[in-house]
């Protein structure tokens, strides 16, 4: 193993798998020459990789056992140097022993399986980091970045000499949750949701985890990043779920907040009929507090959101639904949604609903060529702009198609030619 502007690559950790078994991990390094052998890995073809400064493994290929010596070039990264600084000390201060990971950006892509760890002055080294732009993420929930994960860009080659990161201890949020009659609630999820109108910092929030209360109704939150405008998404078996009002995290002390509530939850019992008041199985039903409605993509949308299929009768059951109105949506394939809004009942206990589903609107149409000709062997997508499926039909021979139950959802339609050919585009209606 070589790098591409000479030299032997040599200290160089490689790591031999096969695809029928990843887990098991063979590894060796380059000696001074630059040269590696894996031995006793069994006869067959094995998945080389080299592991990168960035915790990554880079593919050299597919290697038989046994094979002739072969000759790769390896591109070396570069050098990063920089320093952890706590943000809350008056003077420059180093802080060490903390653990973190590089995540190649976009930051769809996971972090490198390595984390690097800053030295007793807050120190760090990074040898050979291939090129790219890099988002930090610390492991430990002892402490945060401030203001935000700090992001860097490293050259094909070279050293980078970092400006300090800072990072403050991560603030600590503690309270206290209870039922009706001060009953302390034990097992009740406890989420720490950001401000919504808050700007979130680069990279975004760090992820939301639940944590849960003890036997006597208390919980913790460690790690938590100094902003302003926090809530608490609450919910327990048996009880409505909830969000507190807006609070904010400041100073090193510990937030206290008063106790969380939690009213005994209300029941809301469905019916889904099709027109004639014949029953509807299979219906999803989906419902969301009215005040604070959430979206399947937030983390709160599991401890606030509900969600039942209407059984071969056509009903469902919903429990522990949230203090107050509720926005219900009923919808299931070729009919039109149904969405209402459901006051809170009087009783605190049990309300009853029911969704009358129509078949969905269908639409039909014709393709044909400039010329006025049909054109064979083409299909039309349905592309939906809500949350439905995208559906799919064959042209028939004389250019019309047809969609059935498309639901009340504008469509876009995407015209396409299954073979290339005849100089035919892609063509969005």
């Amino acid at each position: 193993l070589r790098f591409d502007r000479g030299g032997a690559a040599a200290g160089v950790e490689l790591r031999a798998r096969r695809a029928a078994a990843p887990d098991l991990v063979h590894r060796t390094r380059t000696d001074a020459k630059g040269v590696w052998r894996f031995e006793h890995v069994g006869a067959g073809t094995w998945d080389v990789t080299v592991r990168r400064g960035d915790g990554r493994e880079q593919s050299l290929g597919a290697f038989t056992a046994g094979q002739p010596d072969t000759e790769d070039t390896l591109v070396p990264g570069s050098r990063v140097e920089g320093q952890l600084r706590d943000g809350d000390a008056g003077v420059p201060t180093g802080v060490g022993g903390l653990r973190f990971v590089l995540v190649r950006l976009p930051a769809a892509e996971t972090p490198g399986e390595t984390p690097f760890e800053s030295t007793e002055d807050g120190t760090f080294v990074l040898d050979d980091v291939p090129a790219g732009v890099y988002e930090a993420r610390l492991l430990e929930e002892t402490h945060v970045f401030d203001p935000a994960r700090p992001r860097l860009e490293v050259p094909p080659s070279g050293r980078v000499e970092l400006r300090p990161w800072f990072v403050l201890p991560g603030r600590t949020v503690e309270g206290r949750v209870e039922g009706p009659r001060e009953t302390r609630i034990q097992g009740a999820q406890v989420l720490l949701v950001p401000d919504a109108t808050q700007q979130p910092p680069p990279g975004g929030w760090p992820p939301a985890r639940p944590v849960t209360t003890d036997a006597q109704g208390r919980f913790v939150l460690r790690g938590v990043r100094p902003a302003p405008g926090y809530r608490l998404a609450v919910s327990a078996a048996g009880h409505a779920a909830t969000v507190t009002a807006p609070f904010d995290v400041t100073g090193p002390a510990p937030t206290t907040l008063p106790t969380v509530l939690l009213a005994t939850g209300w029941r809301l019992e469905v019916r889904a009929r099709a027109p004639g008041g014949v029953p509807r199985p299979g219906v999803e039903i989906r419902v969301v507090p009215a005040d604070h409605p959430v979206t399947p993509s937030e983390p709160a949308w599991g401890m606030l959101a509900r969600r039942a299929v209407t059984d071969a009768a056509g009903e469902a059951v919903l429990e522990d639904l949230p203090d107050g109105d509720v926005r219900v949506l009923a919808t299931a394939p070729d009919v039109t949604d149904v969405e209402d809004l459901v006051p809170y009942p009087p009783s605190g206990d049990v309300r009853a609903w029911t969704a009358t589903l129509y078949p969905a609107p269908g639409l039909e149409g014709r393709i044909l060529s400039a010329g006025g000709a049909p054109l064979p062997d083409l299909r039309v997508r349905a592309v939906p702009r809500g949350d439905r499926r995208t559906r799919a039909v064959a042209v028939e021979p004389g250019g019309r198609f047809t969609f059935e139950g498309l639901g009340g959802d504008p469509v876009d339609l995407v015209v396409v030619r299954p073979k290339a050919g005849e100089g035919l585009a892609v063509a969005r209606l």
